[in-house]
């Protein structure tokens, strides 16, 4: 600073610039799975497009850092659309922030000047509610045994698809105690997290037996036909699966069903099977089955649905 008002002379500075804190960030965090790597390189490539890389880090202010937000809310599809939702935006901004972090953990700046800025995600925009009837119509639109699997699992398992249902294994069905393990990839990471056990639900058990009827001699995983031909073969711990998509096949089967395709073809079913189990059980056992906790439950999967309203117009709550 004092070199810019020719009081020194201008010589190499102590404090490293943004492209040597994103270089330290990504090369010292390997402590995370693949995919939140990946969204780490996101977000080091966002303020790189934003920031010159010789950018000084005392010199990043929390007007940069606004400006840094509005330049993610600039950016545009082909067509002009946003090419980054509001969620996005946040946990892009959060990133950054994390990487701010370390540098004041590292004593390179005294305070971090993306904190202004809101990190945390807002609730999941309303979702669809996946009544009995429609999940029969996209049941009748599949094309095989397989992806009536996959569909049951989402609406009536509440599995997260693609990463639980493509990690499962035929012996982690226990036809004799009526229960299912379920592998999870995404929490896997935290201890006792790695699997949880769901009940065999009856809605499971008919789709399942068919799957494992066809299945051949010496089958491992329990979907195979519908598993994308890029991860046939690599061990479900190896795969990045943010880049496995099977919603544009869902979105197809719905069109085919002759329903309108919903937001989130995979978390509306998700939730509708929270939505329903929490009419029925405590809010912490359905959390149990479906891996989540009772704050995000709370925010992105429970719905209000028709049903409730009309069983809210039947209910009696005064005495003549």
């Amino acid at each position: 600073r004092l070199s810019r008002y020719g009081l020194i002379e201008v010589g190499e500075s102590d404090t490293p610039t943004v492209g040597q804190l994103v270089e330290k960030f990504l090369k010292e965090r390997t402590d995370v799975k693949e995919s939140t790597r990946l969204k780490y390189k996101q977000a080091a490539n966002a303020l790189l497009e934003f920031f010159p890389e010789s950018q000084m880090l005392d010199d990043v202010t929390e007007g940069h850092a606004l400006e840094f937000r509005r330049f993610l809310q600039s950016l545009k599809k082909k067509n002009g659309e946003p090419r980054l939702a509001e969620n996005t935006i946040r946990k892009r901004c959060g990133d950054a922030s994390l990487m701010f972090s370390m540098a004041v953990d590292y004593r390179w700046i005294k305070s971090n000047p993306f904190k202004v800025l809101p990190v945390s995600t807002k609730r999941t925009p309303q979702k669809t509610f996946i009544t009995h009837e429609m999940y029969a119509a996209v049941l009748a639109a599949c094309p095989n045994a397989e992806w009536k699997l996959l569909v049951a699992l989402s609406r009536f398992g509440g599995l997260r698809v693609p990463s639980e249902p493509l990690s499962m294994r035929l012996i982690d069905v226990d036809w004799e105690r009526n229960e299912i393990h379920v592998p999870s990839p995404k929490t896997e990471h935290h201890e006792g997290k790695e699997h949880r056990t769901i009940p065999l639900w009856d809605e499971l058990r008919q789709p399942l037996l068919d799957v494992f009827e066809l299945a051949e001699t010496g089958t491992e995983f329990l979907i195979n036909k519908a598993r994308p031909e890029k991860i046939r073969g690599i061990d479900p711990k190896k795969v990045n699966w943010t880049l496995i998509n099977l919603g544009t096949t869902l979105t197809k089967i719905v069109k085919r069903s002759g329903l309108t395709p919903w937001k989130k073809v995979w978390h509306s079913m998700r939730a509708s099977c929270q939505t329903e189990l929490e009419d029925h059980f405590a809010s912490h056992i359905v959390c149990g089955w479906l891996g989540n906790t009772e704050g995000v439950a709370k925010k992105h999967y429970l719905q209000t649905t028709a049903d409730h309203h009309c069983r809210a117009i039947e209910l009696k709550r005064f005495k003549n």
